[in-house]
């Protein structure tokens, strides 16, 4: 027979690995149709490879596992005193019944061991197991009560624990803050610790093997199952785990136990698992991918391979969270924290800002310390020195007009305005990416515009001196106003800063007319300021403006290739599209955003710009959710994914430029990105276990942000809309109070930033759409007084936003919500068994009311063309739910 050719056999093996057992012969009969040599082949390294071995033993023995015959059932009495009431969870090692012991009366956790499962020297390791557990004394050690065997043709081990009615670490960190989350670790490395102390390590530590009790209110972890605890100090007992049959969890094994078995054990290894725990915990990610892997390959990946540093999975989590981390999955034993002591001191000093142990404390290492602990400090002294060189430049120029030492004057002049542009184009920018600086920055603009009104009337005419301050102006309103960065809020300040940069702009135009930088930048400053007018809620301005910025588009040469032309084009394309999205012209908004995506991926294409990728990934999302509108789920998801690998791209790129922490507009770009795909599996697939994981990593790396710059309205926002998603996914889980927790806090923000800058758009709708959402789980928890008051607040606001933007096909689509979640809370509440046939009647009135009034706003969209696509429906389900309301109501 011919020797089948290798590489098709390795393409077929590779893919087999990948299927479920049952599933590979179909396979191989498939793909192997005719190539008998090949079949025989895979087959003959399937049966070798250890991952199907494993598979192939447990299929093989399952009649002898745990569950057959041997094992106690509910209702049955174990050695006279503990009664079974219901089994609990298995493992490799055993099975464990909750159980409730007679004398003393207290329910147990009672740990039956499989018999099969270790061989000859199962009961003296068994009896050992008790002796050790029973050395152990700690709140966060569950108890062990008694280790004991019933005698038999085949002796069976019990053993008697506290039963720890709590939930797994890592679904307990889901719902809590990173700061939360860290403690609960450090608190579990103080029961490690206890263990540590007393000889004794567990060696398969992981997050179920952590239960945390007393809910998100007061987490307390304690550590189960030391069934694997093995003693440092008994140097002649039997190995309780041979190198041939090692016991544990491999995403949690440390090296030296993969390579060398029990005898690698001991307190740094159990680091190592609780480093593992840490890193997932933290991510929400495991730190090597192993899922699917055989075991062979699994060990090879721990083995060979570095984790993913921490800070590139979430980027809040950099510095010395991260070292920590690092510290405790060093491959070499010595380099990791020597016990879980070590590890839990560290832990602690982070948490109370501290300098760590892991790493020697430099002096830029302090001074950052020194920056976090007294931020107002720094942020002073920020601020007067600019205050400082705007008085000096205001005193020169005085001194230039005065004609006084007029040489001397203009040289300090000059220096001074070199002053000015480090501070504007230097310290500003700097600013504004770290985290914690919007109160200086608001200092800084109110400085700075009194100094850049100095600057500009000392320019006179010349179009370059012109341009520097138009450039100083457009610099102060992105910080009162973005795009995109971090902002104060003030749309109507930006808009007045950027109408002076335009009208400085066009002075030095009247210089230089056919200079195409000015041009270009004078597009810009428009298309900014229609920008801040539409969120502040000038539509009519900003409508005009955009009008012009379009217009004069078209009239840019088509064959410029000028750089500042080509991106220019890419914005307008991008916000006359949000425009047609306005107006309920989806497929119009999607056709023209493809034009704005298509340069900017031209402009990548040439040159990395982690800015451009950020705005290629805010249209991803913008086209996603009208996708969504539209009814095409395929298209959204396909939309909100490139829009989270464009955010990861500009990350990555913003991480190699700074080598330290991200900037804070991309943080909130990727934040963003983040909430937008769980979107799409909330709302489109009512998926809460694939949206949960992007949703906590999006709040992990904005709360930081949001927490340090509480004037910081652009990442108060994603912080908002992402506890926002939080709530919905815990309403969909069925965890009501949690997710009327979370959308309060949505609500709490967006009323306090409709309030601070009134008329501003996104804060209005926040406030209608978080009021919507709280007023229905109100009435799923039958609080329904105050059910009513918040649906009815929801829905002044939706007609007072339809009244102040008539043409706005978001605000039409949320006033057909609003009516549409007033109908069904009486529908619901009509469900309840202790309604009098009455009252339900009254109900299902109401709700056809509410329905009727729906149906009215809906066809009057329609007939003016702004019904969304998704909403077409209820032209024909609206009638038929009313008819059959008021029918029920009859009978």
């Amino acid at each position: 027979m011919q020797r089948a050719d290798s590489a098709r056999v390795r393409e077929l093996f590779d893919r087999a690995l990948d299927l479920e057992r049952g599933e590979v012969a179909a396979f191989l009969e498939r793909e192997c149709s005719g190539e008998a040599d090949v079949r025989a082949e895979v087959e003959a390294l399937l049966a070798h490879d250890s991952g199907s071995m494993a598979a192939a033993i447990e299929e093989a023995t399952a009649s002898s596992a745990p569950g057959a015959s041997s094992l106690p059932r509910p209702g049955e009495r174990v050695a006279g005193r503990y009664d079974v009431l219901r089994e609990i969870g298995r493992g490799g090692m055993g099975v464990v019944f909750e159980a409730e012991q007679r004398e003393p009366h207290r329910r147990v956790a009672l740990k039956c061991l499989n018999p099969g499962a270790f061989g000859a020297g199962l009961v003296q390791r068994f009896r050992r197991e008790g002796e050790a557990l029973a050395r152990l004394r700690h709140p966060g050690i569950a108890q062990v009560f008694e280790a004991f065997v019933v005698e038999g043709a085949i002796p069976q081990p019990f053993l008697a624990l506290e039963l720890v009615e709590g939930v797994p670490l890592d679904e307990m960190a889901a719902s809590l803050r990173i700061e939360e989350r860290l403690e609960l670790v450090a608190a579990t490395c103080d029961a490690l610790a206890h263990a540590h102390a007393r000889g004794v390590v567990h060696r398969d530590l992981k997050p179920q093997n952590i239960l945390v009790e007393g809910g998100r209110a007061n987490p307390r972890p304690k550590i189960v199952d030391f069934g694997l605890a093995r003693f440092e100090d008994e140097r002649d007992a039997e190995a309780l785990t041979r190198e041939s049959s090692l016991v544990g969890t491999l995403a949690y094994l440390a090296p030296e136990l993969l390579e060398h078995g029990s005898a690698g054990a001991g307190p740094r290894s159990d680091v190592w698992s609780m480093g593992v725990v840490l890193y997932q915990i933290a991510s929400g990610r495991l730190p090597f991918p192993l899922e699917g892997l055989p075991w062979a390959r699994a060990t090879r990946v721990v083995l060979e391979s570095e984790p993913t540093r921490l800070e590139l999975v979430v980027p809040s989590l950099r510095g010395d969270i991260s070292t920590i981390v690092r510290k405790a999955l060093e491959k070499q034993p010595e380099r990791r924290y020597a016990d879980a002591a070590a590890l839990r001191d560290d832990l602690r000093r982070f948490l109370a800002h501290e300098p760590i142990l892991a790493r020697a404390p430099s002096a830029l290492y302090r001074t950052s310390r020194f920056v976090r602990r007294h931020r107002v400090l720094v942020a002073g002294i920020a601020t007067t020195l600019l205050a400082l060189a705007a008085g000096l430049i205001v005193s020169a120029i005085l001194a230039l007009r005065a004609n006084e030492q007029k040489t001397r004057a203009e040289l300090r002049a000059a220096e001074l305005r070199e002053l000015v542009r480090t501070l504007v184009f230097g310290l500003e920018p700097a600013l504004a990416e770290l985290q914690g600086a919007v109160a200086v920055r608001e200092r800084f603009v109110r400085t700075g515009l009194r100094f850049a009104e100095s600057l500009a009337e000392e320019a006179d005419e010349d179009p370059a001196r012109l341009l520097e301050v138009a450039a100083a102006f457009s610099s102060l309103a992105a910080i009162q106003c973005g795009p995109g960065a971090n902002h104060l809020g003030d749309y109507a300040g930006g808009a007045r800063t950027l109408e002076r940069a335009n009208e400085l702009i066009d002075r030095a135009l009247r210089a230089a007319p056919d200079d195409p930088s000015l041009r270009c930048f004078r597009l810009g400053l428009l298309f900014h300021r229609s920008g801040a007018l539409r969120s502040a809620g000038a539509s009519a301005q900003a409508a005009e403006l955009a009008a012009i910025v379009e217009r004069e588009v078209e009239e840019l040469e088509p064959d410029d290739d000028f750089p500042a032309v080509r991106r220019v084009r890419a914005y307008t394309a991008s916000h006359r599209a949000r425009n047609l999205a306005d107006r309920g012209e989806l497929a119009a908004a999607l056709e023209e955003s493809a034009l704005a995506r298509s340069w900017f991926a031209d402009e990548l294409a040439s040159r990395e710009d982690a800015r451009d990728r950020i705005e290629l990934a805010r249209l991803s999302c913008h086209r996603g959710h009208w996708a969504i509108r539209l009814g095409d789920l395929d298209l959204a998801q396909a939309e909100f994914e490139a829009a989270l690998a464009e955010a990861e791209r500009a990350f990555e790129l913003e991480r190699a430029r700074t080598r330290d922490a991200a900037p804070v507009w991309v943080i909130g770009g990727l934040a963003d990105a983040l909430q937008g795909r769980a979107t799409f599996w909330l709302e489109c697939r009512s998926d809460a276990g694939r949206a949960l994981p992007d949703l906590v990593r999006a709040r992990d790396l904005a709360a930081p942000v949001a927490e340090a710059d509480a004037a910081d309205h652009a990442i108060a926002r994603t912080l908002a809309i992402v506890r926002l998603g939080l709530g919905r996914a815990y309403e969909i889980l069925g965890r009501t109070e949690e997710a009327l927790a979370e959308v309060r806090t949505f609500l709490d923000s967006a009323d306090r930033r409709a309030a601070e800058a009134p008329g501003e758009l996104d804060a209005e709708r926040d406030a209608l759409v978080g009021r919507q959402i709280v007023g229905r789980l109100l009435w799923m928890l039958r609080r329904d007084a105050e059910s009513e008051e918040v649906l009815d607040a929801a829905l002044a606001r939706a007609r007072a936003a339809v009244a102040r933007q008539p043409a706005s096909a978001q605000a039409a689509d949320d006033l057909v919500l609003t009516l549409g979640a007033l109908a069904h809370a009486h529908l619901e509440r009509a469900k309840r068994p202790e309604l009098t046939e009455d009252e339900r009647k009254d109900r299902w009135r109401t709700a056809a009311r509410w329905f009727a009034e729906e149906e009215r706003v809906v066809r009057d969209l329609d007939a003016r063309g702004l019904l969304a696509p998704a909403r077409r429906h209820l032209l024909e389900k609206l009638p038929e739910w009313i008819a059959k309301l008021e029918s029920a109501a009859r009978t």
